[in-house]
């Protein structure tokens, strides 16, 4: 007992001397002398590291605790999913369409897939809900771009839409993905036949409704002579336009009652590079009948946005447009230009599809002009032998 009470004061003792000194009296300040500052201070910083690194494992243990919570309920959510997914096909299999694409529904609404929504545009095209099945479409192929079902769902919702041009595109990305399947190879067939149809039918139709204009006088101008003064600035024109008498002519087959040819109005290039796919087009189209035109517009044109107006397609009567252009080009001492122009078109929306099924009149085209960068010898060897195979020129053919 002796031995605790000494240990107790001696410890009382100590605990007293670690105690800050307060002095009150000045007969106190030479306990200063006593308090060791060094070890308080130590001992302070330790309790406080003690406390930081207290903190930091709770921070870390509840770090933990939430990822782990987050995993769990991910998991729960794909197999949930995966749950609705095979509700929804068995309702597809069934043929209840409505409970297929509720189920398929749920299932999304828990997690992205591709083969989901390429199950419920396979539901939308049975439906005949195209333009919704083309979304799915869309989406799935978004996630993943090789998935072939997606390709070919939207291809045939495409084609009963009337959108044959863009359906041959999709059969042909799907028949790059597998060659070898005969299906897709009858079936882009058959889109090319109907498509080829129905240009048939159009241009028939519009021969049909091509009719001949004749200037015919109004009750007013019973006199020939009359009508022939209120076409008197036109007959003039014409005849400065032709010195060679032509515009005689014009005046002869005027009096004699037959119509006159018109002048069709002087194209227009623009000046500005397009801001889309569409109004490229748009111009293309009005400017493609005259080369001399076209290539001033495509001289404005900023390449180093032309992969982004063709991100989702390049036609192969554009590309052609663009393989003259480069030729031109290369002929006028350009050929830095052309390498240019070669080099965005490669970096267009499926433009390996286009290259790949271009005829064989445009796959010497494209030979040509590429044995005319050669030559220019613009660009290191290298640099043109790999854009060249960008082009597939080694690999197509």
């Amino acid at each position: 007992n002796d031995y605790v009470e000494a240990l107790e004061k001696k410890q009382e003792d100590e605990a007293e001397k670690a105690k800050p000194i307060k002095p009150k009296t000045y007969q106190e300040y030479p306990q200063w002398d006593k308090f060791n500052v060094d070890k308080e201070l130590s001992r302070l910083e330790e309790e406080e590291r003690k406390s930081e690194i207290e903190v930091i494992e709770k921070r870390r243990q509840a770090a933990r605790e939430e990822k782990e919570r987050k995993l769990l309920e991910e998991a729960q959510r794909h197999d949930d999913a995966i749950t609705f997914k095979d509700r929804g096909n068995a309702c597809l299999k069934k043929g209840d369409l409505e409970g297929a694409l509720g189920m398929y529904n749920r299932s999304l609404d828990l997690e992205d897939s591709a083969i989901v929504l390429s199950n419920r545009a396979l539901v939308n095209l049975k439906t005949k809900k195209y333009k919704e099945a083309i979304q799915d479409c869309d989406a799935a192929l978004a996630l993943d771009r090789k998935y072939v079902k997606a390709a070919w769902r939207r291809a045939t919702a495409l084609r009963e839409l009337g959108d044959t041009k863009r359906a041959i595109e999709d059969m042909k990305w799907v028949l790059t993905l597998e060659p070898s399947n005969k299906a897709a190879k009858k079936e882009l067939d058959d889109m090319k036949k109907g498509q080829e149809d129905k240009e048939k039918k159009a241009a028939e139709a519009r021969e049909k409704r091509r009719v001949e204009i004749r200037t015919v006088p109004t009750e007013a101008d019973v006199d020939w002579g009359l009508a022939l003064k209120k076409r008197e600035e036109t007959v003039a024109s014409s005849a400065k336009m032709d010195e060679g008498g032509a515009g005689a002519e014009r005046e002869k087959a005027e009096r004699a009652g037959r119509s006159l040819p018109t002048f069709a109005a002087p194209l227009k290039v623009p000046t500005t590079s397009p801001k889309s796919s569409y109004e490229f087009e748009k111009n293309w189209r009005s400017l493609v009948k005259s080369q001399e035109h076209l290539f001033k517009y495509l001289d404005i044109i900023d390449y180093s946005a032309l992969p982004k107006l063709f991100k989702d397609t390049i036609s192969e009567e554009i590309l052609v447009s663009f393989l003259d252009y480069s030729l031109s080009l290369c002929k006028s001492d350009k050929a830095s230009r052309a390498i240019e122009v070669l080099d965005a078109v490669s970096l267009t929306g499926r433009f390996n599809i286009c290259v790949m099924f271009l005829s064989a009149e445009n796959k010497q085209k494209l030979a040509v002009t590429f044995d005319a960068v050669f030559e220019a010898n613009a660009a290191p060897k290298g640099a043109i032998e790999k854009l060249r195979e960008r082009f597939g020129y080694s690999k197509y053919w």
